[in-house]
């Protein structure tokens, strides 16, 4: 089972990503914190640079937003790009959700998850 984790930025942002099942709280934030992360904004190419604030783990189930390519199960023909919140555990749970409506799926992005 994979492990989650809510990292705020030194800007007030958030986001959540997953780290292998193994990782615990105390090696994600080892991993983290006192580093300097850049972000590239695609369109202009500016950089701007970030650290970790905190770093939480996420338990309990949760919502997770994954945009993916793949059909509806039992379907024939062209595959599409879908966005579809599942509820799950934990990233791998959710993704192995996915297959109970939809067929040939490839291309999964974490679009975020939601603590409920």
């Amino acid at each position: 089972m994979l492990t989650a984790y809510k990292i705020t930025k030194s800007n007030g942002e958030t986001y959540a990503t997953s780290m292998a099942a193994n990782v615990t709280l105390a090696m994600a934030k080892d991993y983290f914190m006192g580093k300097t992360f850049v972000d590239e904004d695609p369109e202009t190419g500016k950089e701007t640079t970030w650290h970790v604030v905190k770093v939480e783990e996420i338990k309990g189930d949760k919502d997770f937003s994954l945009t993916f390519t793949g059909r509806e199960r039992g379907a024939v023909g062209i595959r599409y790009r879908l966005t579809k919140t599942v509820r799950a555990a934990d990233l791998e749970a959710a993704e192995l959700k996915l297959y109970d409506d939809y067929d040939h799926i490839s291309n999964i992005f974490l679009n975020g998850i939601k603590e409920i």
